[in-house]
């Protein structure tokens, strides 16, 4: 159903029944005026003057508060203002548009303090979330402390655990800073080989016993602009997933699209030879929570690293692509838009405003 907008046509059909009401006054006017002998001349004018005055009524009452109702309609369409539409109205003239704009402030001032306590609630559950992050990584590196002067299997497969442990507190925090990542990130030019050599490190001892083994085709001089440290965590959640769903091999390589054009982007493939994606299941990877059937083959699967993925590319501006086949491997390609202008406007909101700059709006999110 549409929604109704303001206009003289509407408001004429609301007004339908006020009108048909007057008109019949009109008509049992000129009937009396004809009864009591009045001349024809006489009970036309009447009749005439009457229906002047009940379309100078219409008009008046139409135009007096038009403007009023013509802005709510519009404002209407933007759930972005719907708290602070009572604010944005001119002011209201008839008994009706004041106590329209009354109950929209009394909704306007309830619906503020509701998402202020919804903020309040979100920023003390990150604060906990950091400092049990916090807390429980020391922990675990004290555990690796005690564990440096073991060997043997069983001291190897501790070491396993707790790099697993590490990994799921990581993840936990970067969940806890997934809504605030704007906040949280700082682009600038940075090597991809570096990059990428970090998160392989981060990845390490897993990739060794599971004997997966990384192929690093990359470019020493390739550079891209992003922040560094939400990177390695990308591509550590896009690694994690290979090596839990069966991957012999991961090869990071490079591509380029639209080079030397506003488009120009730069693509980091990261592939593996896995168990691949059912083609059913591919478009939903990057959904919260999502496991599909091979995640419900493997226990610690969650569902989270690929969406907090997609969530990263999204705040940090880089468009992300999926191929899958199943049995055959996956690959995800990261694209980092090659406009320096991203740059430049990051140092100058970074400038202005002391913090560090929100990046551009993501690429397209796109499966294949």
């Amino acid at each position: 159903m549409s929604r109704p907008r303001w206009s003289f046509a509407a408001f004429a059909r609301d007004r339908a029944p006020l009108a048909a009401v007057a008109l019949l006054c009109i008509g049992a006017a000129a009937f009396v005026l004809d009864m009591t002998r009045a001349t024809t001349g006489t009970i036309a004018l009447v009749t005439v003057l009457l229906l002047a005055g009940l379309a100078a009524a219409l008009l008046l009452a139409y135009h007096r508060d038009a403007r009023f109702w013509r802005q709510l309609a519009d404002l209407s369409d933007d759930p972005a203002s719907a708290r602070f539409i009572s604010s944005l109205l001119c002011e209201a003239r008839t008994l009706e548009a004041r106590l329209a704009c009354e109950a929209l402030q009394a909704q306007g001032a309830a619906a503020t303090d509701e998402v202020d306590a919804i903020r309040d609630d979100a920023s003390a559950h990150r604060h906990y979330t950091e400092l049990w992050v916090h807390q429980t990584k020391a922990a675990v590196a004290a555990l690796q402390l005690e564990l440096a002067p073991l060997h043997g299997a069983d001291a190897d497969s501790a070491r396993a655990e707790l790099a697993r442990i590490e990994a799921q507190i990581e993840q936990a925090l970067y969940c806890s800073r997934a809504q605030t990542v704007s906040n949280d990130y700082l682009i600038r030019e940075v090597k991809l080989i570096d990059v990428v050599n970090a998160a392989v490190r981060k990845q390490a001892r897993r990739m060794i016993r599971a004997g997966v083994a990384p192929q690093v085709e990359i470019d020493g001089q390739a550079s891209v602009l992003t922040d560094e440290k939400w990177l390695v965590f990308i591509l550590g959640q896009i690694m994690d997933n290979s090596i839990k769903y069966g991957a012999r091999r991961i090869a990071f390589s490079l591509e380029t699209s639209d080079a030397n054009t506003a488009d120009g982007c730069t693509w980091l493939r990261v592939s593996d030879d896995g168990d691949g994606i059912p083609a059913a299941d591919a478009p939903r990877v990057f959904e919260r929570g999502f496991t599909g059937k091979a995640g419900r083959t493997h226990h610690p699967a969650t569902g989270m690293g690929l969406y907090l993925v997609a969530c990263a590319c999204r705040d940090l501006g880089l468009g992300i692509e999926l191929e899958s086949e199943e049995g055959a491997g996956t690959a995800i390609s990261i694209g980092f838009p090659q406009d320096r202008r991203r740059l430049e406007l990051a140092a100058a909101t970074r400038a202005a405003t002391g913090s560090p700059a929100q990046a551009e709006p993501a690429a397209n999110l796109t499966q294949t």
